[in-house]
């Protein structure tokens, strides 16, 4: 069971400021609609990568019917998601830091340096799993998830009021368009192929 104790910060993947030099706009007559524009893009790209970002804290308890050698930390499981222990707790015991070690995302009972079963029994494992976002202090986000926001929003922004299979349009005379067919567009799982293969690594797996 995951209870947060301390949600994240923030969600926006981009800033307001860095949309806006990508855009080149000055002033802050559009902040509200671009920041609302990062919302929702943050929002699509946790949503395709089935994680959120921004770091929180959170207490995993696990009920141990019968001894085992590690207990798999959810957050961790993650992929490239920074993690910090704050507290183990067994059966409402609180561990030393020399009680316990974390390898590859799988929290393990130590005994004088060694390697043992967790007993039986409630185990409460509190940490901060995620990443610093732009938005936030020391952010650490990375660059390739925030390139990916800030590539979404400005085709959002530069293409408002078109219809999305529009290819090009020459406004030369008469004029003439050109359109994408519906059956060729090169998406994935609904993202655009270019952004779904920098978000790849960060796309967390739903095992069944």
């Amino acid at each position: 069971m995951i209870t947060v104790i301390t949600p994240a910060v923030s969600a926006r993947l981009a800033t307001v400021d860095a949309l806006k030099a990508e855009l080149g706009i000055d002033g802050g007559a559009s902040d509200q609609a671009l920041g609302d524009l990062i919302d929702q893009v943050s929002s699509a790209v946790a949503g395709w990568c089935r994680r959120s970002f921004g770091a929180e804290t959170v207490r995993q308890t696990e009920w141990l019917r019968s001894a085992q050698g590690e207990i798999i930390l959810a957050r961790a499981a993650e992929q490239s998601m920074p993690l910090t222990i704050v507290s183990v707790a067994v059966d409402g015991s609180a561990l030393t830091v020399d009680d316990y070690i974390l390898e590859g995302g799988m929290l393990l009972r130590l005994c004088n340096g060694r390697p043992v079963l967790w007993r039986a029994g409630k185990v409460d494992a509190v940490y901060t799993a995620g990443y610093n976002l732009p938005e936030d202090g020391s952010p650490n986000l990375p660059a390739a998830v925030q390139r990916a926001c800030l590539d979404l929003c400005v085709a959002r922004w530069t293409g408002k009021g078109q219809d999305p299979n529009l290819r090009s349009r020459q406004i030369d005379g008469v004029g003439e368009d050109t359109w994408f067919d519906p059956d060729k567009r090169q998406v994935t799982e609904g993202m655009p192929d270019q952004t779904a293969a920098a978000l790849r690594p960060y796309q967390r797996w739903i095992i069944a």
